[in-house]
């Protein structure tokens, strides 16, 4: 389970931890939260707003502007949590960060919309599948 959002996250990990599954976190390294979170995707805000910063400072900031980072800047990373991940093969990850750097793969931006744009058709919110 990917959980995303302070609202959202928290019960997940609950529910993971209940369930015996793994959670992959967002924000922060949130590996102290729960022994169940595999992973967690940590955006680097201090060198984002460093960047910011710069921008403004060298007259280049786009105000008004949505600016996204992604791990070519290296202001997005994923740190395991090695109890978890013991054997993941670190050359994959590599591999697909690498392929994300140079364009050869995409991540799909979400334009929000809500579960419905999510073509979740396999998950019962009951808990049955």
């Amino acid at each position: 389970i990917f959980a995303c959002g302070s609202n959202v996250e928290l019960p997940v990990i609950e529910a993971a931890e209940s369930a015996g599954k793994n959670v992959i976190a967002s924000e922060t390294d949130k590996s102290t939260m729960s022994d169940r979170i595999a992973a967690s995707a940590v955006k680097d805000f201090q060198k984002a707003l460093e960047s910011i910063l710069k921008q403004y400072a060298e007259g280049e900031f786009p105000g008004g502007n949505e600016i996204s980072y992604t791990v070519s800047d290296e202001m997005i990373s994923l740190v395991f949590n090695e109890d978890v991940f013991s054997d993941i093969d670190r050359s994959k990850y590599k591999d697909i960060i690498e392929a994300l750097e140079s364009g050869d793969i995409g991540i799909k931006k979400s334009d929000g919309g809500g579960l419905s744009k999510l073509n979740f058709d396999n998950i019962d919110i009951d808990g049955e599948m």
